[in-house]
């Protein structure tokens, strides 16, 4: 999705450019013909009888260290125009690289997109979510589900859990949503973009920056992959969605399945052949019988793309670009705020937070919905409607943010 005002038009950066090839030049001239004169340094000092040198360098000689580093550098004879060289080099590449740091967010992520970039993103494994399990979590970041987790039944925010986000802030603690919903889903439900730092919406398709209302990022499903999602839910008389980032177009089975969602945004009917040709980042599958297994099953094996687990009590099935879950958002979204994986808690209740789960630190079922979720969490809290996730957040505050 390009946001309002942003720049179709392909840009290249020619100060980061030029920025990179000089700072690439400059480190290997300083690194190099510093180590060879260190070299040289230290092969004239054992000619010459210093045979403390090995002694003072490793620290067992601390009364001659000085002395001893000192003779080294006098020894390189290293020339001073290569450090020159170096450091005019290294000056010019943080000049250079700096010339477009400014750049609007929305001009950005219209030139990001529009040239096909992708961020490499650490798909996270399950060692990640072990590794914090066996160990108390300093708590960096909250990473939250919406429907089922923080969100009741009703599509209500009950006051304990508009509370405990309050608690998050006070506290330093940085807020992660991470849904199947899109970003006009978010206001619909209320969520206090005052105390959302980034939203990962679509299962990992698009990352929402809540305070300047514009994508991060946003992976598009491949084309033939899309037509290839619409033949199987034709074939499985299935009904099917996509949602290119402002749209929703579904065709005539799926709006019968589905006749109030998705929320907040425009819903448009197509017939199949027009929901194939359209873009979109994610798409949405339904079927009368909610028996949504053998769908999946096809679609991650055929169409190259990412089959989710079933959401909204398993009727509903979300398919991403392959590679693409709650889980690699996470990852994505706490790399734009300087956070790694393991400084982070979880919470979700159906089978598509798993992905979620095995990317954080310490993980929470919220209820006992889905024994998926409950053996794949580290501990399951009380279920929505009684405010488990509230409850969990009020205890890690209690706790300095230190899980047990």
């Amino acid at each position: 999705m390009r946001p309002p005002g942003a720049r179709s038009s392909h840009h290249t950066d020619p100060g980061g450019l030029l920025g990179g090839l000089v700072c690439g030049w400059g480190w290997p001239v300083v690194g190099t013909e510093l180590m060879r004169g260190i070299d040289r340094g230290l092969s004239r000092l054992a000619r010459r009888g210093e045979r403390s040198v090995p002694r003072g360098l490793l620290g067992r000689d601390l009364g001659r260290e000085e002395v001893i580093v000192n003779r080294v550098l006098k020894s390189t004879k290293l020339p001073l125009r290569v450090l020159l060289r170096g450091f005019g080099l290294l000056c010019l590449s943080h000049v250079f690289t700096g010339i477009n740091t400014a750049m609007p967010i929305e001009q950005a992520v219209a030139d990001a997109n529009s040239a096909g970039f992708q961020r490499p993103v650490r798909r996270p494994s399950c060692d990640d979510r072990r590794r914090g399990s066996e160990m108390a979590v300093r708590v960096a970041a909250v990473i939250a589900d919406l429907d089922g987790t923080i969100v009741r039944s009703d599509f209500s925010i009950s006051p304990a859990t508009v509370e405990a986000l309050a608690t998050l802030r006070a506290g330093g603690v940085r807020f992660v949503v991470a849904t199947a919903r899109t970003p006009q889903g978010l206001a619909y439900l209320g969520v206090p973009a005052d105390r959302t730092d980034i939203a990962v919406c679509c299962s990992g398709s698009i990352g929402w920056s809540m305070q300047h209302q514009a994508a991060i990022w946003m992976e598009m499903v491949p084309e033939h992959a899309v037509r290839r999602v619409v033949d199987i839910a034709e074939s499985e008389g299935a009904g099917a969605a996509s949602f290119d980032g402002v749209y929703w177009r579904m065709t005539a089975e799926y709006a019968r399945l589905s006749p109030t969602q998705p929320h907040g945004t425009t819903r448009i009917l197509v017939t199949a052949d027009e929901l194939a040709d359209a873009p979109c980042c994610t798409m949405a599958l339904r079927n009368a019988a909610n028996d949504l297994k053998h769908i999946a099953e096809l679609v991650a094996s055929e169409a190259d793309t990412g089959a989710l687990s079933h959401v909204g009590r398993s009727t509903v099935l979300d398919v991403t670009r392959q590679g693409v879950d709650k889980g690699t958002g996470t990852v994505r979204a706490l790399a734009e705020l300087g956070l790694e994986p393991h400084t982070a808690v979880s919470f979700g209740d159906m089978p598509n937070d798993i992905a979620l789960f095995r990317a954080t630190g310490r993980s929470y079922s919220v209820g006992a919905v889905h024994p998926d979720v409950v053996n794949a969490a580290d501990e399951v809290v009380d279920d929505v409607e009684h405010d488990g996730f509230a409850q969990k957040i009020s205890a890690l505050s209690a706790a300095g943010w230190e899980t047990g």
